[in-house]
């Protein structure tokens, strides 16, 4: 398998380093030797914690170039999400050695004392794995080919329209799908200039886009609600490709209106990207469009099903051995709801498992985290589920919201604000402030931990 590298005229950055097609090459040629003295080629599966940085992100492509096994994790991944053990090797890297003498000298590989399981992946098969979000549910190991990896990538260069003028910028971790799948190596594969940031924030964004100048930036919704709260205008014209959460049309219109053009992503770790909005479109809310060679369909309860040119292998256990997440017939299951949106076309409402049955009404409750953070001032980000269940029917209804510094809202005052700006069947019952939500790795909220430790308050 031949992996692209950054066109001639085109430079692979981050926030301390610039590289060209020349530097990169050698970089590659200095892994290789590392590699070849260490033998980790003929590693089981190496795990890797992965940053975005530049030296990072080259030695990912030299994994692939090698058809070398790895495992992406996530930096700061919390405690529950242990190294699998059919990683027999750990990949670290020196950033300080990095920066002085360079990738190779950095790179630290060490014996994994968790792995039990020789012979669960043969050398050089090309497996990269994924973990997923665990929001809800226990973390799966989702395993790709690498050419598969590549082909999911190139869904994506043809949708954004990437060539070697493109200027792109991924703020989202390249640990995850969306950074790695749809942000880095579509970029990579059209030989355009990419900037990789590091732990994002909105300052951070902000100073990249004046000395960057993206054509393309790829952010969250959280995110794209702090830009509009900052209020702070950007210079030149771009397109923000946005996923990972629910995402309200107040601020999806208000954010094409101040900063550019918004396309909203849908996809999934195990299937990569799978549809957009429209390009270059007024309504940033039009239904969602499949990938070439990507088809959806539904089912009579509203479930999206999806077959894809270019999804993952299976989902991987503890051991390495794979077992297949398809239907026989090649359709995957998203495990979420929508309706058809006619003309091919079709739009999500939500989680499958995310619904409830409330007054007579089928409620989202990512619908209601959505209004409150819209229209509640001072919160920030809300988690809305159940807090339990009587005669089939939910009894209550709990939101932990992470709010502004400083700000402590008064939960009857809130409750109120809610009566006044949402149907009686979506104001929550009960109200928990905090100035931080416990996250995972991908950044997104711990639900799990939210649930367990809320449920049985009320």
């Amino acid at each position: 398998m031949i992996v692209p590298a950054i066109a001639g005229g085109s430079i692979l950055c981050d926030e301390h380093i610039s590289v060209d097609h020349d530097r990169m090459a050698g970089m590659l040629e200095e892994l290789d030797m590392l590699f070849g003295r260490e033998a980790a080629g003929e590693s089981s599966c190496i795990a890797l914690e992965v940053e975005n940085s530049v030296r990072q992100a080259v030695l990912i492509l030299y994994l692939l170039s090698e058809r070398i096994n790895f495992f992406l994790r996530a930096p700061a991944s919390p405690v529950h999400q242990s190294l699998p053990s059919f990683c027999d090797k750990l990949l670290s890297m020196d950033v300080g050695v990095a920066h002085e003498r360079g990738a190779a000298a950095a790179v630290r590989i060490s014996r994994n004392p968790e792995y039990i399981c020789p012979g669960s992946m043969h050398p050089r098969s090309g497996r990269v794995l994924f973990s997923s979000s665990g929001t809800s549910g226990a973390p799966k190991y989702i395993c790709y080919d690498g050419e598969s990896l590549l082909r999911n990538a190139e869904n994506c260069r043809r949708r954004f329209g990437h060539d070697e003028d493109s200027r792109v910028l991924v703020p989202v971790p390249i640990s995850h799908m969306y950074g790695m799948g749809a942000g880095f190596l579509p970029a990579l594969i059209a030989g355009a200039s990419i900037c990789l940031v590091e732990r994002n924030n909105v300052v951070k964004l902000y100073d990249k886009v004046k000395n960057f100048l993206p054509g393309m930036i790829f952010i969250t919704p959280t995110v794209a609600r702090m830009m509009l709260k900052l209020g702070k205008q950007l210079p030149g014209e771009r397109t923000y490709i946005t996923a990972g959460e629910s995402i309200s049309r107040d601020t999806l219109t208000q954010f094409r209106e101040k900063f550019g053009w918004v396309i909203n992503l849908y996809g999934c770790t195990e299937l990569g990207a799978i549809a957009t909005t429209p390009f270059w479109r007024e309504d940033v809310q039009l239904p969602l469009e499949p990938l070439d060679e990507v088809a959806v369909r539904l089912g009579d309860d509203g479930r999206i099903w999806c077959r894809h040119n270019a999804g993952f292998i299976g989902y991987a256990d503890g051991t390495g051995r794979i077992s297949p997440g398809y239907l026989p017939d090649g359709w995957y299951d998203t495990r979420d709801r929508g309706y058809d949106a006619g003309k091919g076309c079709f739009s999500v409402t939500g989680r499958m498992d995310n619904c409830i049955n409330r007054s007579g009404f089928l409620v989202s409750l990512e619908e209601i985290e959505s209004l409150l953070e819209e229209s509640i001032e001072g919160i920030c980000k809300a988690v809305v589920f159940e807090g339990g269940v009587g005669n089939g029917m939910a009894t209550g209804v709990i939101a932990v919201c992470e709010v502004v510094e400083g700000h402590l809202p008064d939960r009857d005052v809130v409750k109120a604000a809610c009566r006044d700006r949402m149907n009686k069947y979506l104001v929550p019952d009960d109200f928990y402030f905090t100035s931080q939500l416990p996250r995972l790795g991908n950044g997104k909220p711990d639900r799990l931990y939210l649930i367990n430790h809320y449920k049985n308050i009320i």
